[in-house]
């Protein structure tokens, strides 16, 4: 064993009790601490998952000698593979196991008849958006939350679509709210011109107050975007009526200086603009991206194994030079014979060509996601868990009474001067700042939970030419 292999991310070793015994203990070796395995069977199935071809020989006076602490004992995963549910509490126990922690995810928040909710910082307080019922064009319905991710009651709830304001074009589904200001908000979302095509769309949300001084969110204006990408991946503009037929969904936004961009694609690691469609007009118009110099280059060798890298949240700056985001994914467990839905994250360079930096190798998961009644897709489905969106919470600092926005700053309202500065965010600082993630469960409800930004972080895995994360 060398000093490179017990800083690496994990590993299973074989400790003896000293160099001259004959016997030893398996323990996973996690970052700076090594954990106890409790049988053969656990053993085995996590070398195979884990991809390690033997257990390493050591002693534990070498570990010890090299900083590393003892932890809990891994979790047992004897369980028999006799039905889905088993295989997936086995997998769970992993999962939670590599990520460091079973509650990296934690604070889990439910919410009831909220198809995949969606949560932005917005005049000092949590907006969250949704759609309210299953159908494909289901108007969004928006409310505030409380600081215990409760609805707030205190405060005016609103509807937008059909019926709701002036557009009839504001509704369909995965709304994602992003770049809020001072009195507007960006949300994309998925509209259906029929059930077979989805394309993506954006809107602008603005507060306005009526005569009364009650305020409102309305559209204040209706972009009717169809994003494409670089004409090198997608072919030439006179293919635009043949791309309007084109399924595109879960293309995620993110704000590059005063532009909204969108991940079309993640390896490659596809950034795409896009533009209005004409006023008046009845279709949407088909503008190729001018984000130089196009694609950046495709990963072969990404650590990641449990399915294609699909969209899911949108992504905001962490660092000065790095955004994050959340993927799906979809695959089969060994042993098991329905799909399911897993979710991870990755950064990317804040500059074109947007290169991949680092991602999860394991999915980020928390058992209680993936347990109940399976998805209504019961044939073939069992879990979909679905990453939509997260905001980053400012620390909890005390009112300043003298500040002009102090009458927001209220016991269910996120204080405005704690906001989180990429650019000047240390390690502390990291170590300090909490993400609140979205989750859509099962097309039907939703999820919010937090997740601290440097453990987060510390699981990612360099990818590609980057020997450190930034």
């Amino acid at each position: 064993l060398t000093i490179d292999e017990v800083s690496s991310i994990f590993e299973i070793v074989c400790a003896r009790v000293s160099e001259v015994s004959s016997s030893c203990e398996h323990l996973f070796i996690t970052k700076d601490k090594f954990r106890s395995i409790p049988d053969d069977y656990t053993t085995n199935f996590m070398l195979k998952s884990l991809r390690i071809t033997n257990a390493i020989n050591t002693t534990y006076e070498f570990l010890k000698n090299h900083g590393l602490t003892e932890g809990p004992p891994v979790p047992s995963m004897n369980i028999p593979d006799d039905n889905n549910d088993h295989i997936t509490l086995k997998h769970m126990i992993l999962f939670e196991t590599v990520q460091g922690s079973q509650h990296l995810l934690y604070n889990l928040t439910f919410i009831s008849g909220c198809y995949n909710p969606s949560i932005a910082t917005f005049r000092n307080q949590l907006l969250l958006a949704c759609r309210s019922h299953g159908n494909l064009h289901g108007p969004i319905s928006l409310a505030w939350l409380t600081s215990s991710l409760q609805i707030d009651t205190t405060k005016a709830q609103y509807g937008i679509g059909p019926g709701l304001t002036e557009s009839n074009e504001v509704d369909g589904e995965d709304y994602r709210l992003f770049d809020p200001q001072d009195d507007r908000l960006l949300i994309s979302y998925t509209f259906y011109p029929n059930r077979l095509i989805a394309q993506m769309r954006v809107a602008e949300l603005g507060l306005v107050f009526d005569d009364s001084g009650e305020e409102g969110l309305h559209v204040l204006n209706e972009f009717h975007l169809i994003p494409v990408s670089n004409s090198t991946s997608f072919g030439n503009g006179d293919e635009e009526e043949a791309y309007m037929k084109r399924h595109q969904k879960n293309w995620c936004p993110l704000r590059y200086g005063n532009r909204t961009l969108v991940v079309a694609y993640i390896n490659p690691m596809v950034v795409v603009s896009f533009t209005p469609q004409v006023p008046g007009s009845t279709s949407g118009r088909a503008v190729y991206s001018d984000v130089p110099p196009g694609p950046a280059p495709s990963l072969p060798d990404l650590p990641w194994h449990f399915g294609e890298l699909r969209g899911g949240t949108s992504a905001h700056l962490v660092g000065t030079h790095t955004y994050l985001a959340f993927f799906h994914s979809k695959w089969t467990l060994p042993g098991s014979r329905l799909i399911s839905y897993f979710f991870g994250a990755y950064t990317f360079h804040s500059e074109p060509p947007f290169a991949l930096t680092s991602i999860s190798r394991f999915p980020i998961a928390h058992r209680e996601l993936y347990d109940g009644e399976w998805s209504h897709y019961k044939n073939y489905v069992d879990y979909i868990v679905f990453p939509m969106s997260y905001a980053i919470l400012p620390t909890n600092k005390p009112c300043d009474s003298e500040s002009e926005h102090h009458k927001h700053c209220h016991s269910h309202h996120i204080h405005e001067y704690a906001r989180f500065d990429p650019n000047t965010c240390d390690v502390h600082c990291r170590k300090e700042t909490t993400l609140l993630l979205s989750i859509g469960v099962q097309d039907k409800h939703g999820w919010l939970v937090k997740i601290n930004l440097a453990e987060l972080l510390d699981s990612l895995v360099p990818v590609g030419n980057n020997s450190e994360k930034s």
